[in-house]
């Protein structure tokens, strides 16, 4: 491996002893490991694990890859331990992944020469959603990816409006980007939050992107664990969430472009304040279905985001109904939590 690797391919890691065979594999597929292929690092990121993760990383995986590094952190979730890979990789390009998903063979390579050929600061590519019980189909005979078609180039306001909003757009493990690009532009993960932390980070290094060019490839394989933190619906998961979404209305409101220049920034500024709405809208519905704050508490919460602009919601319920439920539903439940006086009433009715 040269000085400076081309890529740094960076993993965070938890409790992943059962994955480390299959993360390993696909990146074998992608021709890291091997002498003469793609000239890269990879950083595992241990964050606190507490089964054989770091025991297995050490004994089975270094001594094969030399090009393989572990990093320890204490348990601060994966936005903090995807941050301290970002500033240990030394690759001209950065690609961050999963532990539990897999990478169609050659699409890392293929993409990296895209964003050269390119002159791009970030390069995207497709996924797909699998089951669990496809994994090992995928393992065995998944075809190599082929020549990677460009599908667009735009600059980041200008993906933001095509993207509306970044819907489908947001998986940080869908982008391979420049490092020094986003270190230049202090792109990094909100480590408060522990849910949704792509949403943010992408965000960011989009509205930061002088170029992004997107493939049609189908790159990435999101496999559908059902016990997985994104998919749990168990209170304990809801809960964490709930502490979450505040710290995502704020991320996004501190994206809005103060002076919006043209009818592109006033765009851009729509889809950034509706996410923020959305995830406020989010919180007080947390807060009233799970009952998991008193009714004093949440009322000084209330009292809280007020005072820091968060509230009330100022937009009618959004009208795009493949991105948020149409629901008659839903769309009452909007009309309750965005007026003051009707949420502070029914927190004191429905709250202990």
């Amino acid at each position: 491996m040269t000085a400076q690797p081309i890529l740094s391919v960076i993993v965070p890691l938890y409790n992943a002893e059962g994955h480390l065979p299959g993360l390993c594999a696909t990146l074998e597929g992608q021709g890291i490991f091997g002498r003469d292929g793609l000239d890269a690092e990879v950083i595992l990121v241990d964050d606190g694990s507490t089964d054989g993760t770091v025991r297995m990383v050490e004994e089975r995986y270094m001594p094969l890859y030399p090009n393989l590094r572990l990093v320890r952190q204490r348990n601060a979730g994966q936005g903090a331990a995807r941050n301290r890979g970002l500033h240990e990789a030394r690759g001209r390009y950065v690609y961050m992944m999963d532990q539990d998903d897999l990478l169609v063979p050659g699409v890392l390579a293929e993409h990296v020469g895209v964003i050269e050929r390119e002159g791009a600061d970030v390069v995207r590519f497709r996924f797909d959603t699998p089951a669990p019980e496809d994994v090992a189909r995928l393992m065995e005979c998944d075809a190599p990816a082929g020549a990677a078609e460009v599908t667009s180039r735009l600059s980041g306001r200008e993906y933001v409006v095509e993207t509306r909003g970044l819907h489908d757009a947001t998986p940080v493990w869908t982008a391979v980007f420049g490092r020094e690009f986003a270190l230049e532009h202090g792109v990094e993960f909100d480590p408060r939050v522990r849910f949704y932390e792509d949403m943010v980070f992408m965000w960011r290094l989009v509205l930061a992107a002088r170029l992004i060019v997107t493939t049609g490839c189908v790159g990435y394989h999101w496999i559908q664990y059902p016990a997985s933190d994104m998919h749990s619906s168990g209170r304990g998961h809801m809960i964490s969430r709930r502490i979450t979404l505040p710290w995502l209305v704020r991320d996004f409101r501190a994206l809005l472009i103060e002076s919006p220049a043209d009818g592109l920034d006033r765009e851009v500024n729509y889809w950034i304040m509706q996410k923020a709405q959305w995830y406020e809208y989010a919180f007080w519905s947390m807060v009233l279905s799970l009952k998991a704050l008193p009714a004093a508490e949440a009322l000084a919460e209330l009292e809280a985001h007020e005072r820091e602009g968060l509230y009330p919601m100022t937009i009618p319920y959004p009208d795009h109904p493949d991105l948020y439920p149409a629901t008659m539903t839903a769309k009452m439940r909007w009309e309750l939590l965005r007026r003051p006086k009707l949420l502070k009433f029914a927190l004191r009715m429905l709250l202990t």
